[in-house]
């Protein structure tokens, strides 16, 4: 049947206190059994399957303690040899466990808080139009309130941000889902003759209500009071209303031995800045 060209090798992995192995085994091993003679299909080793299971596996007495590691994938090396190696085994609990926590301060953009937009009528200096009569069917002169628009906001910042680096290791692909991450979005307004707009920022609802407002109308010289509207805007929360802590990114990729290195950044807000209102 022929033997094992390196019976059983013991390798590091990105976990400095977790190790892997390796199996080599000649060609010609593997010839010498029929596809129907394995456990599994193909040659017999599917992610997954345990050491002690294995056909190849050496006895107790030299992998004692390594028997519920799991193969991960196999390497061609040339000279008919083959290479199979195996990683600890986890449970869907230990694979959540980091293995390692580090921190630094960095640079990190934090987007504007937009707490308040308000408009306010402003009577002191009226803005002026033409009105049409159609009862005496004469022009007219009118006078309204200007709006002005008062904004209290958080500016945005990027500077020094704590951001907490978790390290993850697992012998099988981590499913790794979906993080929020803060989505700013601008508000624009176009209000009774006021424009504006307020750059991309987080936001809680911010509602601009409708509303009636006296103004003068002049016609021949008589002076009456006629009502105005002011029609209001709706603009709905962010996904985040405020800074808070957040994955920035979570990523995977696999290592020599074949099992999964997950490293995953959390980022977390510096103190807020003192409000502005303009």
């Amino acid at each position: 049947m022929g033997t094992p060209k390196n019976q059983f090798q013991i390798t590091g992995t990105p976990n400095p206190d977790e190790e892997a192995f390796f199996t080599d085994l000649n060609q010609e091993v593997l010839g010498n059994f029929r596809p129907a003679d394995w456990p599994r299909t193909g040659d017999g080793t599917t992610t997954g399957t345990l050491y002690s299971e294995w056909r190849f596996s050496l006895p107790a007495r030299v992998t004692q303690g390594w028997g519920n590691y799991v193969y991960t994938w196999k390497r061609p090396l040339g000279d008919g040899v083959i290479r199979f190696f195996w990683v600890k085994n986890k449970t869907e609990d230990e694979k959540k466990t980091p293995f390692r926590k580090t921190s630094a301060k960095r640079n990190h953009p934090w987007p504007p808080i937009l707490l308040s937009l308000v408009l306010v009528p402003d009577y002191t200096f009226l803005r002026q139009g033409k009105s049409f009569d159609v009862g005496s069917m004469e022009i007219g002169d009118v006078v309204a309130p200007n709006y002005y628009v008062r904004e209290v906001f958080i500016p945005g910042i990027n500077e020094g941000t704590l951001m907490i680096k978790r390290e993850f290791f697992s012998p099988t692909k981590f499913k790794i889902p979906k993080s929020p991450v803060p989505v700013p979005t601008s508000v624009s307004y176009d209000i009774n003759g006021v424009r504006g707009s307020f750059p991309e920022s987080l936001h809680d609802n911010i509602s601009i209500e409708s509303s009636r407002s006296g103004i003068a109308q002049v016609v021949a010289g008589v002076v009456s009071e006629v009502g105005g509207a002011l029609e209001g805007q709706f603009f709905p929360a962010t996904n985040f209303k405020r800074w808070f802590p957040y994955i920035a990114t979570d990523t995977q990729e696999q290592d020599e031995t074949g099992g999964w290195l997950r490293v995953q950044w959390l980022a977390v807000p510096p103190d807020l800045p003192k409000a502005i209102i303009q």
